[in-house]
């Protein structure tokens, strides 16, 4: 606070103009009584006042200080916020996605559940359709059997060796139901592609009570005929009696033809040969 001065109480006091001196002696002792008087009354106050302002001094400075830390608080406290903050929306987008993957993943496992029912169901007809196959296999070897053994008697041990083959692949443990199958089905394209072929082979015959090496011709599956290899006999079989017979002549020599258009040494022409009936 502050204390008025001399000078202020003489201007506070002499704002009149005191012309005459004993005025001005009058005035001059008023003002040094209110001087007096204003020291008196003002001077405890100032002296009380003073430890007050050092307290408030160190109460602001105090403050002060405090102001500080809580600022400092604060921009720490705010950093963290931001770093939650970060944090959390981090942990929400990852929870995001996870939410995709487990959508997508369910709708997956539902797929896989469909197709495991679809699967069992195949397998529960395939079950089925094995217990249908594996005596329809059967059958059709021993058709396969029956035709080769009333058929023209062409590669016979060949064709009478695939047929063993696959009655042992029926029983065999370690072949699958699938190999099986094609197994069969290839013998039926083998023998079904000796129904429209023309070949020649060597083979041994028994013809005249004599055994002799001789090139056979096979014409599909309508005729079967040989020429010995010194080209001076040949001869055709005969299903009727189950035997062969004697060609001559132009048969003979159509059978030759044949064989050279077998072994691709002559171009294609037509053949007239003997057929036995059936």
């Amino acid at each position: 606070m502050e204390l008025p001065t001399t000078k202020h109480l003489k201007v506070m006091c002499l704002r009149r103009n005191i012309k005459t001196p004993q005025k001005a002696r009058r005035a001059q002792s008023l003002s040094n009584l209110v001087l007096a008087c204003a020291i008196t009354i003002l001077l405890p106050n100032a002296l009380t006042a003073a430890p007050g302002i050092t307290e408030s001094l160190q109460e602001a400075q105090a403050m002060t200080v405090d102001g500080a830390r809580s600022q400092t608080l604060i921009d720490q406290t705010r950093h963290e916020t931001e770093q939650l903050l970060q944090e959390y929306r981090q942990l929400s987008a990852n929870l995001q996605q996870l939410a995709i993957n487990h959508r997508q993943l369910s709708e997956i496992h539902q797929q896989q559940q469909i197709e495991l029912a679809s699967l069992e169901t195949q397998l529960a007809q395939v079950t089925a359709t094995e217990l249908d196959i594996v005596p329809m296999l059967f059958a059709s070897i021993d058709w396969l059997e029956t035709t080769i053994a009333n058929d023209l008697p062409f590669y016979s041990a060949e064709r009478q060796e695939r047929i063993l083959r696959l009655k042992k692949s029926l029983l065999a443990a370690n072949i699958s139901l699938a190999e099986r199958y094609r197994r069969v089905m290839e013998a039926y394209q083998i023998e079904s592609e000796f129904g429209y072929t023309l070949d020649t082979y060597r083979d041994e015959i028994t013809f005249e009570n004599q055994t002799r090496q001789v090139n056979m011709l096979r014409v599909g599956r309508l005729g079967l005929y040989f020429e010995t290899l010194d080209g001076k006999a040949g001869g055709r079989w005969d299903s009727t009696s189950k035997q062969w017979q004697q060609v001559t002549g132009d048969d003979l020599k159509h059978v030759k033809q044949g064989i050279l258009i077998a072994l691709k040494q002559r171009p294609q022409s037509l053949l007239i040969l003997p057929i036995a009936r059936r």
